[in-house]
């Protein structure tokens, strides 16, 4: 089963990139989502869209881009269309940013990173659901407390073991 995991908080993006590295060098399969306020689009796949397709696809022999103008409004939804368009289901489904629908989502997990004391405690009295670590400034983020936000995941059957997976 795929876990859902939410980086929330104004340190989110620095915090994102040390897990997705971490967890990517155990050998999981991790995808990743940001939330932004306007995508723009390639402009391949602009030229497709304003001619009226609602789904687009740039594709190179390395990459493609799929392009919609349906937007989930959930972070299942979000993970299923995912699981379609993945060969093996991932192990780990990162979302960056999403705040508005994880963090009040029991079925997604959560990373908090934050920036100072005051937005921590905010984001406490808001969020519902696990919470596998708390990161109060970028500075407190050492490979030791990343391996421990791994560790909880593992240890609360989240995560399969490396071990167990042939690692």
């Amino acid at each position: 089963m795929m876990l859902i995991l939410a980086v929330l908080g104004s340190s989110s993006d620095q915090l994102y990139r040390k897990i997705s590295m971490r967890l990517s060098s155990l050998g999981y399969r991790v995808v990743s989502a940001i939330q932004t306020r306007k995508v723009e689009l390639p402009r391949g796949l602009r030229i497709l869209a304003e001619g009226g397709a609602m789904v687009t696809l740039e594709y190179s022999t390395s990459r493609i881009l799929i392009s919609s103008s349906f937007v989930p409004e959930s972070a299942k939804r979000i993970a299923d269309i995912i699981r379609c368009l993945m060969p093996v289901e991932p192990d780990v489904f990162i979302m960056v940013g999403f705040r508005r629908i994880t963090i009040q989502d029991e079925g997604v997990v959560k990373v908090l990173a934050c920036k100072g004391e005051g937005e921590l405690l905010r984001l406490r009295e808001e969020v519902k659901g696990d919470v596998l670590g708390e990161v109060r400034c970028l500075d407190e983020c050492s490979d030791e407390t990343i391996s421990e936000i791994i560790q909880r995941a593992q240890e609360r059957k989240y995560l399969p073991s490396p071990v167990k997976r042939g690692i």
